[in-house]
């Protein structure tokens, strides 16, 4: 009848163009399942142990280390952990096989492994490499704005509490600061001045580490604190 009844008609049919020049916006979502796992590792020496990972996980707990043939434990004495690596600090090795255990390796997206095993060959190579500054907040010569400042400094290994060394002086006055170590067993030592510095004032920070091997290492960090009103 050339027309449509809306209230009576069970349907209608109508044409429409479509711009096929057009591109339909596609919004593709997927659900990563791949569970982390141990991309490369390192046996420095018969003390220390480098891992990578291959993405960034959750820092670890009870991770352990075995002889292969038998239960003989390689006690872990320090870890650092970064992310996607961590470094080991470790009893001395023998030229044996061992079993590094991860209870659970964890992605940050909840992947995960139970018991995540690494089989390795132990070196009995000894270091005889000091321990090297990498990097400091703050770099000798700069100017600092906070009288109460947290120090850091990065290694290249990680380096225990007790042997590590530090002095902080006022250059003008020649007053010793006391020091409270905030971090450290660790390749990352941070340190706070136990009172605030004075404004307008010149600082050297005395360092000395020591490894397991008793190589040892020292620096200076001067900086200037100078805080604006």
């Amino acid at each position: 009848n050339a027309k449509f009844e809306q209230s009576s008609e069970p349907f209608a049919r109508e044409y429409f163009v479509y711009n096929l020049t057009e591109k339909p916006t596609l919004s593709p979502s997927y659900q990563d399942t791949t569970k982390p796992k141990i991309q490369s590792y390192k046996i420095i020496n018969n003390r220390e142990i480098h891992l990578e990972f291959s993405e960034e996980i959750l820092q670890p707990e009870n991770v352990t280390i075995f002889q292969d043939s038998t239960d003989v434990e390689l006690h872990v004495i320090a870890s650092s952990f970064g992310g996607n690596s961590m470094k080991m600090l470790v009893e001395k090795q023998d030229t044996l096989s061992y079993v590094l255990n991860f209870p659970k390796m964890e992605d940050l997206k909840g992947n995960f492994y139970e018991n995540y095993k690494l089989k390795f060959s132990g070196r009995t190579i000894v270091d005889s490499i000091a321990p090297v500054i990498l990097n400091s907040i703050p770099q000798t010569g700069s100017i600092i704005e906070d009288q109460l400042p947290i120090i850091t400094i990065e290694y290249s290994e990680i380096i225990l509490a007790e042997n590590f060394l530090s002095k902080l002086w006022e250059v003008e006055s020649g007053k010793e600061i006391e020091i409270s170590i905030l971090k450290a067993n660790s390749d990352v030592i941070q340190l706070q001045p136990k009172e605030k510095l004075r404004n307008l004032s010149s600082y050297k920070l005395e360092l000395k580490s020591f490894d397991l091997n008793k190589n040892n290492t020292k620096s200076e960090i001067l900086f200037i604190v100078i805080v604006r009103d």
